[in-house]
């Protein structure tokens, strides 16, 4: 190149970078549908055994929702399930979030900390 100004560089840059960004994004969009969206399925890999998860369900002052929310999570198809209910300072109903009724096959347990001042809220 002979004497080229910084503005026919400036102005070659700014026209050229949109299409060849343009050429590689629909080169990236391509190779990835090619080597995954068609190889692999849209569910999660499977594992070689199911790890045991623990929900834990805060119940401050909300005995109407309480048992729909433990029996939602009850209903969920995963094998080594533990739900765990805690109080967290409520005074009224929902105390320890007892009688929900767990699933068959589901590990329940009411957790119970000592009184808070703040009454299981958040402050700050």
């Amino acid at each position: 190149m002979d004497n080229v100004s910084p503005v026919t560089l400036l102005f070659n840059f700014a026209f050229f970078y949109p299409m060849v960004m343009a050429f590689f994004w629909m080169v990236g969009g391509i190779y990835y549908y090619l080597r995954r969206a068609l190889t692999r399925p849209d569910a999660p890999p499977r594992l070689r055994s199911r790890p045991p998860v623990s929900v834990l369900v805060p119940c401050f002052t909300k005995p109407p929702h309480i048992a729909d929310t433990i029996h939602a999570i009850a209903a969920q198809v995963y094998p080594r399930l533990e739900i765990i209910a805690i109080n967290d300072g409520s005074r009224d109903a929902s105390g320890g979030c007892r009688g929900a009724g767990p699933a068959a096959g589901t590990a329940t347990g009411d957790a119970h900390p000592a009184p808070s001042p703040g009454g299981g809220r958040a402050h700050g």
